[in-house]
């Protein structure tokens, strides 16, 4: 008895495997996989941008008041909306932490 379910076991096994692989692969055969590459890489792109912004630069950046988007302490205009902006007054323990670098 054991030998009859053996034959078809047999065969059974490799078409099911091979069923198996063509259902994950035929997918990205027909669509391609650069469209759902570009998504993801897009997603994940928005992903950082929200976390940077959310993380922010308290040392180097300030905050547009235009754009809301990271600015240098440095800079004239913002990068993002091209607006003229100033860098936030120091604090009177700013000097003093600059040159003696202590936070």
């Amino acid at each position: 008895m054991g030998e009859l379910l053996l034959a078809p076991m047999l065969i059974l096994w490799p078409l099911v495997l091979v069923i198996a692989i063509v259902w994950i692969i035929l997918p990205f055969a027909i669509f391609g996989t650069k469209p759902i590459l570009r998504e993801i890489a897009k997603q994940l792109s928005e992903i950082n941008h929200i976390m940077a912004v959310q993380r922010g630069h308290p040392d180097t950046h300030f905050q547009c008041p235009y754009c809301r988007e990271p600015v240098r302490n440095d800079a004239i205009k913002c990068k993002h909306c091209l607006s003229a902006v100033t860098a936030p007054p120091l604090s009177p323990e700013e000097p003093r932490k600059r040159i003696f670098g202590r936070k």
